[in-house]
């Protein structure tokens, strides 16, 4: 009986998915890239490719062209090392020592209740195999691989102007089998953080409250699917029970990371003994209504509330007009879909995501990711987001923007890989924007002068344990661009 890497190992083209099995086993969370840049140095070395580690953390490696093609134009071949480090509810994985406990799946690659990576362990492993295959036609390449692509774009906002010298980069993290991305959302982090007067309650009982598997997924390219914000959700259940009860936090938690739509949320309540036994009662028949609104987007849904008997009834908890504000705040914080890209409406032109929740002793700290496909749409969603928190209370902090990114469909780069999918596939690429962030955005800034697009093969559901990734579209893709490089 073959072990899941032994399977994944033999999946065609076995060179992109070699790279990608021993991908999985390295530990490499945003922020803890360490691992990967070493397998990555290490792999220039053996093919004797000179490669460095800038004082970013980025991986660059240059690529002497095949022979009778030293003339050809440089291409810059462009990944991250990084992945999106979420555990399904009840998983316990340490994702800066663990390794990724991957399987085949009917057509799919899929993880145990983790991300998988393939975000963006796939693209790394596709510019390896294109690099490392002596057979493999091309002129001079740069691979560069970065760091912190899904926190802070690190990497990219750190890369030095001549690591990006050439004519063309293509960029190997979009999701979507036969499709070219030539323009991407900005985004920013917007910080909440609420200030917090504690008190002692008398005669209280503590109740334990959590929406767990909920769908959740990325927060730009799944956004507009409709999935239950948990943190929203569960708050706003809350929120319509203060009207009968009063209700006093002790604390809150939802999220993992903020690029993600949190799939479970946790309030800890206070409630005086007197109506404690009708606020369980009404909790359960309003969570039961939410259930059936959500039960198709959200089907595996659960709503918990349990009494905690052994909890000191001294303990600390925040006031009645603090937590009727922060849970009406949380209610009504603009979530996602603002407005549609008026090029194409199936696509999200403006959104925002409440990712992550955290009680401190004396603050409730509140982190939202706004996006748009156009610089103003963004300033927009940033200025309706700060204002709503100051109307609350909040101190808002907006830092880690990043710029949208468009660049024109007709550049003669996507001219060769268009002729290239078409010989290999017989049809066309489809050219399109998404509501996703790219480095595309950074490196367009940087070199003004580069052709640049992105392309990537089937992910589903990333950021999200339910990430999984389609297998037959990798080859397609693989050869497109050995063709394509071969011609450039």
């Amino acid at each position: 009986m073959k072990n899941n890497d032994q399977e994944i190992r033999e999946l065609e083209p076995q060179a992109v998915f070699n790279h990608f099995a021993d991908i999985l086993a390295i530990p490499h969370p945003s922020c803890h890239e360490e691992k990967i840049a070493t397998y990555l140095l290490s792999f220039a070395k053996e093919h004797g490719f000179s490669a460095r580690c800038d004082e970013a953390g980025n991986v660059i490696m240059t690529v002497p062209a095949s022979q009778g093609h030293e003339h050809s134009p440089r291409v810059i071949l462009q990944a991250h090392m990084d992945m999106v480090p979420v555990a399904a509810t009840g998983v316990t994985h340490d994702f800066e020592k663990d390794p990724i406990d991957a399987y085949v799946d009917d057509g799919w690659i899929k993880a145990r209740g983790t991300t998988l990576g393939a975000d963006d362990g796939l693209g790394e492993s596709m510019i390896l195999a294109l690099i490392g295959d002596p057979a493999n036609l091309h002129g001079p390449l740069t691979a560069v691989f970065t760091v912190e692509e899904e926190v802070t774009m690190k990497g990219s906002l750190n890369l030095s102007h001549d690591d990006l010298q050439g004519e063309y980069l293509i960029n190997l993290d979009s999701e979507e089998d036969g499709t070219l991305c030539v323009s991407c959302a900005g985004s920013c982090d917007v910080n909440f953080t609420y200030p917090v007067d504690r008190i002692v309650t008398q005669d209280t009982s503590c109740f334990d409250i959590a929406l767990r598997h909920c769908t959740g997924g990325h927060s730009g390219s799944d956004i507009h699917k409709g999935h239950a914000n948990a943190a929203i959700v569960l708050c706003r259940i809350l929120a319509a029970l203060e009207e009968q009860f009063e209700i006093f936090i002790d604390f809150i938690r939802a999220g993992q990371v903020r690029n993600a739509v949190p799939q479970e949320a946790f309030v800890r309540v206070r409630i005086p003994n007197e109506s404690s036994e009708d606020f369980k009662k009404a909790f359960e028949e309003l969570s039961d209504k939410t259930s059936r609104l959500y039960a198709n987007t959200d089907p595996d849904a659960v709503f918990a509330i349990e009494q905690m008997h052994d909890v000191k009834g001294d303990t600390e908890v925040l006031s009645l007009v603090d937590s009727e504000i922060l849970l009406r705040f949380i209610s009504t914080i603009p979530n996602g879909v603002f407005r549609l890209w008026s090029e194409d409406m199936s696509i999200p032109e403006t959104s925002s995501n409440l990712g992550l929740i955290r009680t401190k002793d004396d603050t409730i700290e509140i982190g939202c990711m706004p996006r748009s496909l156009k610089e103003s749409g963004l300033d927009e969603i940033i200025t309706t987001l700060s204002c709503a928190g100051e109307m609350a209370g909040c101190e808002v902090n907006c830092d880690h923007r990043h710029p949208c990114w468009s660049s024109p469909s007709d550049n003669a780069l996507i001219s060769t890989l268009q002729k290239a999918y078409k010989e290999i596939c017989s049809k066309q690429f489809k050219v399109m924007a998404i509501h996703a962030g790219l480095e595309c955005a950074q490196f367009a800034q940087k070199a003004p002068h580069l052709q640049l697009v992105s392309l990537g093969s089937t992910l589903l559901a990333p950021h999200s344990p339910d990430e999984r990734a389609l297998i037959c579209g990798v080859g397609e893709l693989y050869d497109t661009l050995r063709l394509a490089l071969s011609n450039i």
